[in-house]
């Protein structure tokens, strides 16, 4: 007896939650899930350098005191520059770039980038601005004043060079190079 009244209480219970909605069950024939997607999305870009731009002569028998172009600061289509570097068709995205160099060395002397100026245009090889003194002197570190910003693909961005030979540098076959970074300007 004690069974049956278990019982009865265990029905009455359960029949009152469904109908006070304490219970539910839903059939819908079938079941729902969310996932996630993350793409990742990469922004390239191909930069190419000229190659008169790959080796800047300013030439020989420099005197000291004086002021020297760049051989072909004033060689491309009369009197543009040769010095330029482009962003590729291939690119996605416009770029920024940006120059540093190293000092000059000739055996155990130096002669101080900072002596190298330089200029850039972005719309003409022979630009109103592309003029000594130049628009900043070369560090060597990237500096925060760009030689081309938000170049799009498949433009270009001219450059010229200038060299101060310091009062009594002593004579020697000085090298030194310098370094463009091309980086995607992402929005």
């Amino acid at each position: 007896m004690q069974k049956a009244v278990i019982f009865l209480y265990l029905s009455l219970f359960l029949v009152l939650g469904f109908l006070l909605g304490l219970f539910s069950i839903h059939y819908t024939g079938h079941q729902t899930f969310v996932g996630n997607f993350t793409v990742n999305v990469v922004s390239t870009v191909s930069c190419t350098v000229s190659t008169d731009g790959m080796n800047v002569s300013f030439g020989s028998n420099l005197e000291d005191g004086e002021v020297y172009n760049a051989t072909k600061n004033y060689n491309y289509r009369t009197v543009g520059t040769s010095y330029n570097i482009t962003n590729d068709q291939t690119s996605t995205t416009t770029m920024n770039v940006s120059i540093k160099g190293i000092d000059f060395i000739s055996d155990s002397l130096v002669l101080k980038i900072g002596n190298l100026s330089w200029a850039s245009n972005d719309t003409s090889p022979n630009g109103t601005n592309l003029l000594f003194p130049g628009m900043a002197n070369l560090s060597t570190s990237y500096s925060s004043l760009n030689l081309a910003s938000d170049l799009s693909a498949g433009s270009t961005a001219w450059y010229r060079f200038w060299i101060r030979i310091p009062d009594n540098q002593p004579g020697g076959s000085y090298q030194g190079n310098y370094t463009l970074l091309c980086q995607a300007n992402n929005p």
